[in-house]
């Protein structure tokens, strides 16, 4: 007769379903937060065919101009009469960066032109304009 039974007996298999849980939690977390790390703001952006290559070890520098000709550098406002100081202190920093100009599609273009102005005329000349 047998005096213990295999009740008490320690389980060594591994559960898994608690680490599926947690890993599916994980990747919801970051499907939902990584289209918000865009830097710069939400603008109706006009369509094209070509692509734009960036550098990946240069640092970006998002300019955007929105539907009513407001100036944001990486969601930050600006006036167009302020942007040169700031672009001049960008400068000083000795680092190098690839501008990217947003604007959207129901502003003036004579807008977006003359931030490029104001852009080039600041040392800045690797320039990209975005589009969809």
């Amino acid at each position: 007769m047998k005096i213990h039974s295999d009740v008490y007996k320690p389980m060594s298999d591994i559960n898994v379903i608690p680490l599926v849980d947690v890993v599916l939690v994980l990747l919801i977390i970051f499907m939902i937060t990584a289209p918000m790390l865009q830097h710069g703001m939400h603008v109706d952006l006009p369509e094209s065919q070509a692509e734009l290559e960036v550098d990946d070890e240069r640092e970006q520098l998002i300019l955007t101009v929105d539907e009513h000709g407001q100036i944001f550098i990486n969601r930050n406002a600006i006036s167009l009469e302020d942007l040169p100081d700031r672009l001049e202190g960008l400068q000083q920093l000795g680092q190098a960066y690839d501008v990217i100009v947003e604007g959207d599609r129901h502003v003036d273009y004579g807008a977006v032109v003359s931030v490029m102005d104001v852009l080039q005329a600041a040392g800045f000349y690797n320039i990209g304009l975005v589009t969809q």
